[in-house]
C-alpha cells in the first residue's frame, strides 16, 4: 500500500529517429520506505528497504 512517505522520482526523454520511430529513455526512482522486523528471541532487529532503480528502453513505430 502507497503511503505519504513514498517517494517517487522521474526522468525520460523521447527522440524521433526516422519518419515513423521513436526512441525512447527513461529513468524511475521509487522508495517504499524501511520495515523492521523482530523475530522473538533474537535481540537484533532486521531491518530491510525497499527500493528500486529502473531503466527502460523503449522503440514505437507511428502506423
Amino acid at each position: 500500500m502507497l503511503t505519504d512517505a513514498d517517494k517517487f522520482s522521474q526522468i525520460g526523454a523521447e527522440q524521433t529517429i526516422a519518419a515513423n520511430l521513436i526512441a525512447r529513455l527513461e529513468y524511475r526512482y521509487s522508495d517504499f520506505g524501511t520495515n523492521v522486523y523482530r523475530d522473538l528471541p533474537a535481540t537484533v532487529p532486521i531491518s530491510i528497504k525497499y527500493a528500486t532503480h529502473d531503466v527502460r528502453l523503449g522503440l514505437a513505430y507511428k502506423f
